[in-house]
C-alpha cells in the first residue's frame, strides 16, 4: 500500500519536473513543491517498513 502511494507521488513529481524543464513556467515549480510537501511521514519511527505517507494536515485555525 505505502509503496503504491509513494510510487504515485514520485510519478506525479517526475511528470511535473519534466513539464517545468520544458517550459520553465513557475506554476510547475510551485506545483512540484506542493506535491512534495503533501507527503509527510505519519510516525517518527526509524524503520522504513513502518512509515506510511499521508497528506499533510493543515490546521484550520490561525493564531495571528
Amino acid at each position: 500500500m505505502k509503496n503504491v502511494v509513494l510510487k504515485n507521488i514520485t510519478d506525479k513529481a517526475d511528470e511535473i519536473a519534466r513539464k517545468y524543464n520544458k517550459t520553465k513556467d513557475p506554476k510547475y515549480k510551485e506545483e512540484w513543491y506542493n506535491l512534495i510537501r503533501s507527503a509527510v511521514p505519519v510516525d517518527n519511527k526509524t524503520s522504513r517498513d513502518s512509515s506510511i505517507y499521508l497528506p499533510l494536515q493543515v490546521p484550520k485555525e490561525q493564531f495571528f
